[in-house]
């Protein structure tokens, strides 16, 4: 129920910031010529689109899609939209954050939010294949689950407020650099090989 000087400040501040970027976006609009044009130069490097996807199992199924890289990356060429992970609540008694992921379209007034709760317990699995739930108390360890959970909220939300088209034709461009491998003549197979002589690790395919 404590709100120190330091918070009251920074909220009346985000209130004003929020203002002013409201009217710079309504008097300086977006060109979405430029926009199309800073997204094909970034999404035809290879640093963005080495970053760009994510992979995993569910059920037997691979999950793929957009990482928050590839989403802030995304925004900042669009343009005009603004994004936030905010703590909302810290319970330490029952051991949980009340979390809120939010991206706006200064232009539009187009809004994406959610809110959930992060539980503070880490899932693994033992040695017999039995999920075991461990309790975190660290400062540290409950900031670093808030904030992986906070950015994949925030990627959805992101993507939710910007142009579909916008998004797909960003996605066929990252794809297409993965596969010629930014220009540089090698091809996803040969550049995998290397990443393996370098790390020692296996590269999967996106």
């Amino acid at each position: 129920g404590r709100i120190g000087q330091g918070t009251a400040v920074e909220q009346s501040r985000a209130v004003a910031e929020a203002a002013i970027a409201y009217r710079m976006a309504r008097e300086y609009p977006r060109s979405m010529p430029r926009a199309f044009a800073q997204m094909r130069e970034s999404c035809t490097t290879l640093a963005l689109a080495d970053v760009a996807y994510y992979r995993y199992s569910r059920g037997g199924k691979p999950v793929t899609g957009l990482t928050i890289h590839a989403a802030r990356e995304l925004a900042r060429c669009c343009g005009n939209i603004r994004y936030s992970v905010i703590e909302l609540r810290r319970d330490d008694g029952y051991g949980q954050s009340e979390m809120m992921a939010r991206a706006v379209d200064m232009e539009t007034g187009t809004e994406a939010t959610t809110t959930w709760i992060v539980v503070h317990s880490r899932t693994k699995n033992d040695e017999n294949g039995q999920k075991t739930h461990n309790k975190l108390t660290d400062p540290r360890d409950i900031y670093e689950m808030n904030a992986n959970e906070g950015s994949r909220r925030v990627r959805q939300m992101i993507l939710a407020v910007m142009p579909p088209h916008f998004v797909s034709a960003a996605e066929k461009l990252l794809q297409e650099t993965l596969k010629n491998g930014g220009g540089n003549n090698k091809s996803f197979d040969e550049r995998c090989a290397d990443a393996v002589k370098a790390v020692g690790c296996i590269c999967p395919r996106l």
